[in-house]
């Protein structure tokens, strides 16, 4: 029996900030197509597709010498607005590689929460939302690759270092 075969789809679902965490775990080096995201302001959803790193596998499948990825969607539930930072989005086939997802309290409401999504080339995005809910789930069973991409904490200090040139 292959390996991949006993590969479960990943379902998960966050309702706190701590969730949001283990999601930017699952999430890392994903790359998210401009034209898949999505804001709905009648459904306060914010829903996008990656191509998602499938990290876990990792250590559930040492003796491969290649890694995996897999179609995921991604849906943000009480978002309230959504704000964009270096992002243009004129060029519809680009890709963005996701770094990190964080979450807080927002320091203008305590009622309010801001969840940044954090790429590659200084891009953010930055969802407000009255309530942390999402979900993320694979869509398909993982296809091999023999990239593995450069852990997010190499890319960190390059953004941390833009940001304190800009002020």
């Amino acid at each position: 029996m292959s390996d991949l075969h006993k590969y479960k789809p990943l379902k998960l679902i966050a309702e706190d900030i701590e969730h949001l965490l283990h999601f930017s775990t699952h999430l890392q080096d994903g790359l998210f197509p401009v034209t898949s995201m999505t804001f709905d302001p009648a459904k306060n959803s914010f829903s996008c597709l990656t191509n998602r790193f499938c990290w876990e596998m990792n250590e559930h499948f040492d003796h491969h010498e290649t890694y995996f990825r897999v179609h995921s969607g991604i849906t943000f539930h009480h978002v309230t607005n959504v704000f964009k930072r270096n992002f243009h989005q004129k060029h519809p086939i680009r890709v963005l590689n996701l770094l990190m997802l964080n979450a807080e309290k927002s320091k203008q409401s305590e009622d309010q929460y801001s969840i940044r999504m954090l790429f590659s080339g200084d891009v953010e995005i930055d969802l407000h939302a009255s309530a942390i809910h999402c979900m993320m789930q694979d869509f398909q069973h993982p296809w091999p690759t023999k990239s593995r991409p450069i852990h997010w904490h190499e890319h960190v200090e390059e953004h941390l270092e833009k940001q304190a040139m800009a002020g």
